[in-house]
């Protein structure tokens, strides 16, 4: 977490970079989230939002794959 010209370098390079919107645009344009507020409580939120974002994408990839799979076999047969 940064907020100077001197931690854009490090933010670039993160793996995860957050700074609070008093920082510098250098540093805001190098982070991965810019925290809106200067309430730190917004780091576990965004770290909750996060995860629960890839569970839902997880989700999603699964069902489509599943009804990708098996509606042909499930499928009625034309009546004869």
């Amino acid at each position: 977490m940064g907020e100077g010209i001197n931690e854009a370098p490090a933010l670039a390079t993160a793996d995860l970079g957050m700074v609070i919107v008093t920082a510098t645009d250098v540093s805001m344009e190098a982070a991965d989230i810019t925290l809106m507020w200067g309430d730190l409580r917004g780091i576990t939120i965004s770290i909750k939002l996060s995860r629960a974002t890839m569970r839902n994408i997880k989700q999603n990839l699964f069902w489509a794959l599943i009804s990708k799979e098996f509606p042909m076999p499930l499928a009625r047969r034309p009546a004869e």
